[in-house]
């Protein structure tokens, strides 16, 4: 294989093992001020336990490189305490924290993109010469190339425990073509673009 097509091959591998997150929306309290909360529980809801626990260890640990003082929910709460409103309070009471950061994934879609492939020889007619030799004419072209993605529609929520109120939200979107892609990758990515934006409002150490 030319070397610009093992080139061409690594860039769509590399662009396909990974997901793009953007925040969509973001809403703050206007009283919500820098460093107003010491403790924070980060919670992910609607998933399965293991999902939960991958994803509460990713984000808990890019929350701590920053400085925050953030804990996992699922060290404190089983799967079965998930519904109990009651449990959770107690919870939330029991650990000390003043803030609990909660997200959950709101829709995932599937969406075809078509974009305009590499050059490439194809055959477009044959014929015979005048020896009875079969020849085959070919041209320089590009062949559109579509790719299914997946985007994964994520709301992230932070409520001040005192007063059991919202004061800062936020609605994200993630798209990946990796059919493949994990709940740590698609956790990773949030972390770094999602989760940095209410560190603003969570007290450093």
């Amino acid at each position: 294989m030319p070397i610009r097509h093992l080139a061409a091959a690594a860039a769509l591998l590399v662009s396909v093992a990974c997901s793009n997150t953007k925040v969509a929306r973001q809403w703050a309290d206007p009283g919500l001020k820098e460093g107003a909360y010491t403790k924070a529980l980060v919670i992910v809801l609607g998933t399965p336990f293991n999902r939960r626990q991958t994803a509460e260890d990713r984000i808990v640990a890019e929350l701590r490189r920053d400085g925050v003082d953030a804990i996992r929910s699922w060290d404190i709460l089983p799967e079965e305490a998930m519904g109990d409103r009651e449990l959770l309070v107690r919870a939330v009471e029991s650990q000390g924290v003043d803030a609990v950061l909660a997200l959950r994934v709101v829709g995932v879609k599937r969406e075809q993109e078509v974009t305009e492939g590499r050059e490439q020889w194809v055959p477009v007619a044959t014929g015979t010469d005048w020896y009875g030799y079969v020849t085959t004419t070919v041209a320089l072209t590009r062949r559109p190339e579509v790719t299914v993605v997946r985007k994964f529609l994520v709301e992230t929520t932070l409520w001040d425990v005192a007063s059991r109120k919202l004061v800062w939200s936020a609605q994200s979107e993630s798209t990946t073509a990796d059919q493949t892609l994990t709940t740590a990758q698609l956790s990773d990515e949030y972390a770094k673009a999602v989760a940095k934006r209410v560190v603003p409002y969570l007290r450093r150490r």
